[in-house]
């Protein structure tokens, strides 16, 4: 099957007002280890490592700026600052100008017109092997747009990372899209309920075992539950939570 290399969830940060609470939380909750690295004068990067495989990183907030503690996502693009200059054309913005990671790649991060903020990013070297079905209990596996207006991101979306994009009867949810990269589907955008207490924003899914013994655990460990664990008839089993900072993110179990 040929599957693009493009709009491909590669990375993810969490940018927190404390990261060793949050450190301490996703280490218990998830199993995860951190390892510190001099990032200069960006500070101190606590990579996050699930066994051997490199996933994510956590850095602090500057206070100052006010920013809420958030997850952001990486996604592949061939270019990034031509996904920079397309974001700002199609009504968005440049949260973070393109800058090199010397031996890794290039990054930004964007945001569309309502605030959900995503990072465009390019290889600088021959991109990592992709692993094929169900991530392992601990990796994400899922990222998922929460849209104010969802046809206008499909189009924003769609033109910066190549998606395409297939719809899904939600009932009562609404309709579903699921991102497409060919025929292979990698995240998804829904529309964002109207009583949601955050703007859009992306939430990104961690794999559970068993969703709901983790959202019990993340609970005990001092997390927030904003969902509690539900079925997606025919999907399977989720739960939105937020850490003891505050950053938002899911769990999500196939059938």
């Amino acid at each position: 099957m040929d599957i693009p290399s493009t709009g491909r969830f590669v990375w993810y940060d969490l940018m927190t007002s404390d990261v060793t609470k949050a450190a301490q939380f996703y280490q218990d909750l998830f199993g995860w280890k951190l390892v510190e690295q001099d990032m200069g004068e960006c500070g101190k990067y606590q990579m996050i490592h699930q066994g051997d495989v490199a996933i994510g990183g956590m850095m602090a907030l500057d206070p100052s700026e006010g920013i809420p503690p958030h997850w952001i996502a990486y996604a592949t693009v061939e270019d990034v600052d031509k996904a920079c200059e397309r974001a700002v054309a199609l009504g968005g913005a440049v949260k973070c100008p393109a800058m090199d990671i010397p031996e890794v790649g290039r990054f930004a991060m964007i945001s569309d017109s309502h605030g959900a903020c995503i990072s465009p990013f390019s290889f600088s070297g021959e991109a990592p092997s992709e692993s094929q079905g169900m991530p392992a209990p601990g990796m994400f596996c899922w990222t998922e747009l929460m849209a104010s207006d969802p046809e206008e991101a499909k189009r924003f979306y769609g033109e910066i990372f190549g998606w395409g994009f297939g719809e899904m009867d939600m009932g009562t949810l609404g309709v579903y899209s699921v991102l497409k990269r060919g025929e292979v589907g990698c995240g998804g955008i829904m529309q964002l309920p109207p009583d949601a207490p955050h703007p859009s924003h992306w939430m990104n899914y961690v794999a559970a075992e068993n969703v709901d013994e983790v959202a019990a655990k993340a609970q005990e460990l001092g997390g927030q539950i904003f969902v509690p664990p539900s079925d997606i008839p025919g999907v399977g089993r989720f739960s939105v939570l937020a850490d003891p900072t505050g950053a938002i993110f899911a769990l999500f179990r196939s059938e």
